[in-house]
C-alpha cells in the first residue's frame, strides 16, 4: 500500500475519534463535575509588589457548589464556602492575594460541588513588578476561549483531602473534631446543648460552618457549645498561609412523633382542716404540657387510692400549652389521703405517663371547733395617692362548726404600722362578712406590705391556729 494512502486512512481514523468523543461530550446530559473560570485578572495584567489582587471567579454545577479554592504557584492559598451550606448552582467569588515576589506567579482557582467533586483548574499567569516600577496595563481581549497555562506551566494537582494534611510541616493541623466527645456523628433530641470539641495546630484563623463564624481558642481543648432543631454538619476550617484543613461532625435529630402530656399541676381543698360534716371545695389544676392536643379526657377525685368517686369531669380535647382549674364541692366526715388523676384509665398516649396522679391528705376536724381566716384585702383604689383616704375591707370567715365571738381584726397598713382595728367581732359557723375602714397615707412607696390579721389575741379555739393571715402588697402613689 502507498505511503499517500496510509497517511489518508490514519487521517480518517483520527477524525472519527475526534468526532466521536465529541459527539459523545454533546449527548451526555449535565457535566459530571463542576465549571470554573477566573473573569479577572488576565493572563497579561501586572500587578506592583505588596498590592492586593482580588481574583474574581465564576463557578456553576447542577448539584451546586459548596466552595472554591485558590492556588497561588501551585500552592493552596485560601478556601472560601458558599453563602449557602447546601451549595449554590451558580457561585460568584472574589479572593484576595496580596501580590509579593516579584516575577511570574500563577494563580489557579478549582470549585467543588456537594458531593466533593473537584472541576477542572482555571488558571491565570500574571507578573508582579517590584515595588515603585512601572505596571503596563493590560491588553484588552474579547477572546472567551480559555486562557493557555502561564509560560505552559501544567494547571496545579487536585487539592488534598480536606481532613488531611499532605503539605509541609507548617501546614495546619486538626487533631481531632468532636460533638459531646465522639467522633463521625452522634444523635440528640431537637434543641440539646452539643458540646463541639477540638485541638489544632498552626492554625492562624478558625471558622466553623454553617455560618462561617470565627472561632478564638485561647486554651486547649477548644469548645463551643450549639443546639440544633434539625440534623446539622458542623464543618471545622483551620487556615494558615500554607492552606486549609477542615474536619467534620453531624449532629442527628431524632425524630419524635408529637403527644400530649395532661398533668396534675395542683389539688387543694378550702378550708384545708375542715371540721366533720363541713362543706369543702376541691380545685384541681390541670395542664397540657405536650406537643399535640389531647383528645377529650377525664379527671377524678376520690378518697384514698381505692375509695369512691366523689368528683367526676369529663373535659373536651385540651390544646398545647393551655389548662384550667376544676372544681367541686364535698361534705367531708373523716381525715384522708385523697387522690386525683387525669387520663386515669389509660386511654390517651402522652410523652409522660408518670404525672397524671396527685394526693392531698385532708384532716378532718372531729371536734366542734370554729375556724377563722382572711380569704381578701381590699384597697381602693388599688393604687391610693399619698394624702388622700383610701377604703381598706378584710374579708373573714368562720369555715369551722361553732360560732366565733370576741375575737380581734387588725389591718397594718405598712409593715408594723397599724392602719385599722375591729374589736369584739363575732361570726356564725360557715359564716363570712367584710370589715372595712378609711385610711390615709401620708407617706409613698411603690411596695408597702400591708397585712390583715384575725384573732389577733387568740380568743377562739380553731382548727388550725396558723392561718390566721393574708398580705397584699400596695402601691401608693406620690401627690
Amino acid at each position: 500500500m502507498s505511503t499517500p494512502r496510509l497517511r489518508k486512512l490514519a487521517l480518517l481514523l483520527i477524525v472519527t475519534l475526534v468526532v466521536s468523543s465529541m459527539l459523545a461530550c454533546s449527548i451526555g446530559g449535565e457535566p459530571a463535575k463542576p465549571t470554573i473560570t477566573i473573569t479577572a485578572p488576565t493572563s497579561d495584567a501586572q500587578f506592583e509588589e505588596g498590592e492586593e489582587v482580588n481574583v474574581l471567579s465564576s463557578a456553576n454545577d447542577a448539584k451546586g457548589i459548596v466552595r472554591v479554592e485558590l492556588y497561588v504557584d501551585t500552592a493552596l492559598y485560601r478556601t472560601d464556602s458558599s453563602p449557602d451550606p447546601e451549595g449554590e448552582k451558580s457561585l460568584a467569588m472574589v479572593q484576595t492575594w496580596t501580590a509579593t515576589d516579584p516575577g511570574m506567579h500563577t494563580l489557579s482557582v478549582t470549585a467543588y460541588n456537594v458531593d466533593g467533586e473537584a472541576s477542572d483548574p482555571w488558571a491565570v499567569t500574571i507578573e508582579v513588578v517590584e515595588e515603585g516600577g512601572v505596571v503596563t496595563p493590560p491588553t484588552p481581549t474579547t477572546s472567551t476561549a480559555p486562557p493557555p497555562a502561564a509560560t505552559n506551566t501544567p494547571p496545579p494537582p487536585p487539592p488534598p483531602t480536606p481532613t488531611e494534611a499532605t503539605g509541609p510541616s507548617d501546614a495546619p493541623a486538626i487533631t481531632y473534631f468532636r460533638a459531646n466527645g465522639s467522633d463521625g456523628s452522634i444523635t440528640v433530641d431537637a434543641g440539646t446543648t452539643v458540646t463541639l470539641s477540638w485541638e489544632w495546630e498552626r492554625v492562624e484563623e478558625g471558622f466553623l460552618d454553617p455560618g462561617n463564624m470565627a472561632m478564638a481558642c485561647p486554651a486547649m481543648p477548644c469548645t463551643y457549645d450549639v443546639a440544633p432543631d434539625t440534623t446539622t454538619t458542623y464543618t471545622l476550617r483551620a487556615v494558615n498561609s500554607l492552606g486549609t484543613i477542615e474536619a467534620h461532625v453531624t449532629v442527628q435529630i431524632e425524630e419524635v412523633e408529637p403527644l400530649p402530656d395532661l398533668v396534675l399541676e395542683q389539688l387543694y381543698v378550702n378550708p384545708p382542716n375542715p371540721p366533720a360534716g363541713a362543706s369543702v371545695e376541691v380545685s384541681i389544676v390541670v395542664a397540657n404540657h405536650g406537643d399535640a392536643p389531647s383528645p377529650a379526657y377525664t379527671v377524678v377525685w376520690r378518697y384514698g387510692s381505692a375509695g369512691p368517686d366523689y368528683c367526676e369531669w369529663n373535659q373536651g380535647p385540651l390544646p398545647p400549652a393551655n389548662g384550667g382549674t376544676l372544681h367541686c364541692t364535698v361534705e367531708m366526715f373523716e381525715s384522708f389521703t385523697t387522690v386525683a388523676e387525669v387520663d386515669w384509665e389509660g386511654n390517651i398516649d402522652e410523652s409522660d405517663e408518670d404525672n397524671n396522679r396527685m394526693t392531698l391528705h385532708v384532716d378532718v376536724v372531729t371536734e366542734p371547733l370554729a375556724e377563722l381566716y382572711i380569704s381578701e384585702i381590699r384597697v381602693q383604689p388599688t393604687s391610693p395617692q399619698q394624702g388622700t383616704a383610701a377604703i381598706v375591707g378584710c374579708r373573714i370567715h368562720n369555715g369551722g362548726t361553732v360560732d366565733a365571738s370576741g375575737f380581734k381584726l387588725i389591718w397594718y397598713a405598712a409593715g408594723p404600722t397599724i392602719g385599722c382595728t375591729w374589736d369584739g367581732l363575732t361570726l356564725a359557723a360557715g359564716a363570712a362578712r367584710w370589715e372595712q375602714c378609711n385610711f390615709t397615707y401620708s407617706g409613698w412607696n411603690p411596695n408597702y406590705t400591708t397585712t390583715c390579721i384575725v384573732d389577733v389575741d387568740g380568743a377562739v379555739d380553731e382548727i388550725d391556729e396558723d392561718n390566721n393571715e393574708l398580705i397584699l402588697m400596695v402601691n401608693v402613689r406620690p401627690d
